[in-house]
């Protein structure tokens, strides 16, 4: 289970911050339930025959907006069910891992959507498109203290939701490690490039979506006995190279917890 949390109060054009107050103001939230599970026939964990097991994956997401504008004091409030996801993933060798699934339209869509850079990137719950999701990831542990990781992810829409949006492909970079403090607690580092193309709406290009953004994730980890654990992160936004004027994601934050079974 997981909650994430980001305000988004700065305006930029290109990656410059225009001066002068946000003429509006957006929070958003996201509580998510993520499920997992070995398949059956995924091979044995335990096999160090080259027999890696495969894994299920579900995540249902919670999702709540708040869009304020600050010249009339007008709010926009946005909840529900988000996009579930559903992916398997599996390990290629003791390094390589990969994933592969799909992004359903379960969220509430606007039937004509405006735009602005909030997760998802137009103001709405949910995108509306079915969305196939590949991924890739890198794990280099020599059994020291540094733990180094590496991944990328793509989403991409096959059509277009009921109100003609279709929203632009997601690809995500993430490098990093995590530090083996020997205690209960480890630290962690990354870098997260992320790439949005625009959307389109009724097969035109909206010119306020669509973005570069670089962010650093600090964040520890707790470990509880051996089956549960605890991780706070921050999103650190480093440059943001957006498409045309856009309302742009501030400092996020993240609390997630787990059980294994």
């Amino acid at each position: 289970m997981s909650w994430f949390t980001s305000h988004s109060g700065h305006v930029r054009s290109g990656n410059n911050t225009l001066p002068g107050p946000a003429p509006e103001r957006t929070e958003f939230s996201q509580t998510t339930l993520h499920l997992r599970g070995p398949l059956p026939w995924g091979g044995d964990g335990d096999d160090t025959s080259g027999n890696h097991p495969l894994s299920f994956n579900l995540l249902i997401p919670r999702v709540e907006i708040d869009q304020l504008k600050v010249a009339s004091g007008k709010r926009l409030s946005l909840q529900g069910l988000g996009d579930v996801s559903a992916y398997v993933e599996g390990q290629a060798n003791d390094n390589w891992g990969w994933l592969a699934g799909m992004k359903f339209p379960t969220g509430d869509e606007a039937q004509r959507p405006g735009p602005g850079l909030v997760p998802p990137s137009l103001l709405q719950v949910g995108s509306g498109t079915f969305d196939p999701i590949f991924g890739l990831r890198y794990l280099e542990d020599d059994g020291g203290q540094l733990v180094k990781f590496a991944s990328g992810l793509l989403i991409f829409p096959i059509d277009e939701s009921d109100g003609g949006l279709r929203a632009g492909r997601t690809l995500r970079f993430n490098a990093g490690g995590y530090w083996r403090s020997g205690e209960w607690w480890n630290p962690s580092m990354q870098l997260e490039a992320l790439r949005r193309d625009p959307d389109r709406l009724d097969s035109s290009t909206l010119s306020g979506t669509g973005a570069t953004l670089w962010t650093l994730i600090p964040a520890l980890t707790a470990n509880i006995g051996i089956s549960s654990f605890i991780q706070v992160s921050w999103r650190l936004p480093l440059t943001q190279d957006v498409n045309g004027t856009q309302l742009v994601p501030g400092t996020g934050f993240t609390i997630e917890g787990g059980i294994r079974f």
